[in-house]
């Protein structure tokens, strides 16, 4: 084996020393943690969640807006069949009124009643569209809850 002189060995190693100090706090002294970054508003932090839990969130509002469409579906139902026989009623008014049968006080009296029957359907209109504005709020009620309790 060769030695080594001692006055290059040394200074070699001393070279060595405060190299890898300096790598060594550059590495770990300078980079902020994913805490830091995510509180400064910098680059990507990655959360790590249990997949049960998304798939059973996820299954939740599914289950929700199913509800919902459900609930809109019937009330668009239960909305036509409460504005058939006013809507009947208008036509028949309509064709008697078209007829040429009607004198001009019959006339008057069929176009109020049309004009009576125009404000029911908007009032039934907008009943519906209140409850269903009211179904959804109470959805979006109980998936905040829901989130906040998980």
């Amino acid at each position: 084996m060769k030695q080594v002189n001692p006055s290059v060995f040394w200074p070699v190693v001393g070279v060595l020393v405060v190299w890898l100090a300096a790598l060594t706090w550059g590495a770990l002294g300078s980079a902020p943690t994913a805490a830091e970054r995510a509180a400064a508003g910098g680059g990507p932090v990655v959360a790590f969640v249990h997949g049960d839990s998304l798939q059973r969130g996820m299954a939740f509002v599914q289950t929700m807006q199913a509800n919902l469409q459900m609930q809109m579906e019937a009330r668009e139902k239960q909305l036509q069949e409460d504005a058939l026989p006013l809507q009947e009623e208008a036509q028949e008014l309509l064709a008697y009124a078209n007829s040429g049968q009607a004198s001009d006080d019959e006339l008057e009296i069929a176009q109020r009643r049309i004009l009576e029957l125009e404000e029911g359907l908007r009032t039934l209109q907008r009943a519906a569209e209140q409850d269903m504005f009211v179904a959804e709020q109470n959805m979006q009620a109980v998936m905040a809850e829901a989130l906040r309790r998980h």
